[in-house]
C-alpha cells in the first residue's frame, strides 16, 4: 500500500496519538482520491479524505466531516503537510469525543451488558490491547464463536425481532472481517457489543451465550481468551 502513496505523506502524515488510528479504517485512493479515514462506526458518515497535491501551490486539497465539534457539515480546504497534520488530529481528536461522550440516546440497559461482558475479557488489560492484534490462535477462537452464535441464532428469529437478529448478523460478519485488521481492544470492544444486544433480546438469546462459554470455555482460555474472571464464572456455570 505505501509505494502507491506520496512519500511526503507516509514519511510526515502521521497523527500525534496512534492510538486514535483504531478509530477509523483507512483507504488508498485510485483516480478520485489520495487516501481517505472512514469511521469505523458502520451508522457513521464521518471521514477524512487526501484528495489530490496541488504542485502549484504546494498543498493538498482535503476535505472532511464533521467540521469541528459545533458543525457536523463537511469542509474542503488546501493546506500544506504541516497544517494537514494538524487538521487530521483535531479531526480524530472530534472522533474520539464522540465515542465518549454518554447522551440521552445511549441505550443504559445495553451499555450495562456490555461492560458487565467487558469484565470476563482479560484482553482488556494488555499492555498492548490498543495496538497489537490478537494471536492467530485467538482469532481462530473468537471466529468459531460468533460462527456459533451466527448460526444458532436463527432459531429465535420472530416478526418482532427479525431488524434486531439482522443488525446483529451484520455486526458478526463485521467482526469477523476486522479480526485480523484490528488491536485486541476494538475486537474486545466489537465483541461485548455484540453479546450485548442478543443478551437484550431475551432470556433464550442469554442462553445461547452461556450454553456455547460453557462448551467452549476451555478452548478460549487455553487461546488466551479468558472469560473467566471478577465474577464471571457466575455466568457460565
Amino acid at each position: 500500500m505505501k509505494k502507491k502513496l506520496p512519500l511526503s505523506i507516509i514519511k510526515n502524515f502521521q497523527p500525534k496519538n496512534k492510538k486514535h488510528l483504531n478509530l477509523v479504517k483507512p483507504e488508498e485512493g485510485g483516480d478520485n482520491f489520495i487516501l481517505q479515514f472512514l469511521d469505523i462506526d458502520s451508522e457513521s458518515d464521518f471521514y477524512f479524505k487526501i484528495i489530490s497535491f496541488d504542485k502549484k501551490e504546494g498543498k493538498y486539497h482535503i476535505e472532511f466531516s464533521p467540521i469541528n465539534s459545533e458543525n457536523i457539515g463537511l469542509q474542503k480546504r488546501l493546506l500544506s503537510i504541516g497544517e494537514l497534520n494538524k487538521r487530521f488530529d483535531s479531526w480524530l481528536n472530534i472522533i474520539e469525543e464522540y465515542n465518549n461522550t454518554e447522551t440521552i440516546l445511549d441505550d443504559p440497559i445495553l451499555k450495562g451488558f456490555q461492560e458487565e461482558y467487558y469484565s470476563y475479557f482479560e484482553i482488556l488489560e494488555d499492555e498492548d490491547a490498543e495496538t497489537k492484534p490478537l494471536s492467530p490462535d485467538q482469532i481462530l477462537a473468537i471466529d468459531n464463536y460468533m460462527t456459533y452464535i451466527e448460526t444458532n441464532i436463527g432459531e429465535f428469529v420472530t416478526q418482532s425481532n427479525s431488524k434486531d437478529i439482522d443488525e446483529i448478523k451484520g455486526d458478526i460478519n463485521q467482526l469477523k472481517l476486522e479480526l485480523t485488521q484490528k488491536p485486541k481492544k476494538w475486537v474486545v470492544e466489537k465483541t461485548c457489543m455484540i453479546l450485548a444486544k442478543i443478551t437484550k433480546q431475551g432470556p433464550q438469546f442469554a442462553k445461547l451465550i452461556i450454553d456455547f462459554m460453557k462448551e467452549g470455555k476451555k478452548e478460549l482460555i487455553k487461546q488466551g481468551v479468558k472469560l473467566l474472571i471478577q465474577g464471571g464464572e457466575s455466568l457460565i456455570s
